[in-house]
């Protein structure tokens, strides 16, 4: 990629087995290289949710959003 430590790039996270099922995401590169790509997620509500939901579903329990 053309990214360098320090860029911010917007991302869509997608379920491989129904990619209308996404999210919108923001990261912060933090190691770019020819090999490596790192990078930090931008904390959301929205995102949080997301995750939350899909480790619920392959762990068959019940998600527990922020209590």
């Amino acid at each position: 990629s053309n990214h360098r430590a320090g860029d911010r790039v917007r991302i869509t996270l997608a379920m491989l087995n129904d990619l209308t099922d996404q999210v919108d995401a923001t990261i912060t590169i933090k190691v770019a290289s020819d090999a490596v790509l790192r990078a930090e997620f931008l904390p959301t509500t929205k995102l949080m949710h997301y995750i939350i939901s899909h480790l619920s579903t392959i762990s068959g329990s019940q998600p527990a959003y922020f209590r």
